[in-house]
């Protein structure tokens, strides 16, 4: 009595279930990395725009630009997707983190999730801001010297906010009205 051989599919042989696994957001590559770079520049005080484009295509490409636009929100902890989700929101959290400078870093290290890492850079290095910056910056000139706006906001809450919440919300809340 001669016993078959059951044949096993290789999700490689079926391009439409490949295809279906890959465009699901919480997919994560075998060769993915926390400790990858995903854009070939650091983001610093002098070049958002062109790193913002260049990470927004990166995170496209691996299709987790929703975690950062907050088409992804967090679930629930009783969710079934609650595990799956914070292990993505951590690995786009470590890309992130990876693509900016380390005088930028620490300041964005502890806020809790990726989609409040991104508005923390739009809001501090959006151009859309010039004027408004333009008027808060020209009394602070002589107390800047040859620091941007940026890198001085990004220092305070460095300094500041990670010993006190109290005064990283101040600080936060200053820069909020300075947008408005």
């Amino acid at each position: 009595m001669a016993t078959e051989t059951p044949q096993i599919s290789s999700p490689i042989s079926n391009p439409a279930s490949n295809s279906d696994i890959q465009s699901n957001p919480f997919f994560l590559n075998h060769g993915d990395s926390p400790s990858t770079a995903l854009v070939s520049q650091v983001l610093n005080a002098d070049n958002y725009l062109s790193w913002r484009r260049s990470m927004q295509m990166a995170l496209s490409a691996k299709n987790k630009l929703d975690f950062v636009n907050e088409v992804l929100p967090k679930p629930e902890p009783s969710d079934a997707n609650y595990a799956v989700w914070i292990r993505c929101n951590d690995m786009v959290t470590s890309w992130l983190l990876n693509s900016i400078s380390e005088d930028l870093v620490d300041s964005v290290l502890y806020i809790d999730i990726e989609v409040g890492i991104w508005k923390d850079l739009i809001e501090r290095f959006s151009q859309d801001n010039g004027p408004r910056i333009f008027r808060f910056r020209s009394p602070l000139r002589p107390c800047l010297k040859d620091s941007t706006l940026s890198l001085h906001i990004t220092l305070s809450l460095e300094v500041y906010g990670r010993s006190c919440p109290i005064i990283r919300s101040v600080i936060c809340a200053t820069v909020e009205q300075l947008r408005v």
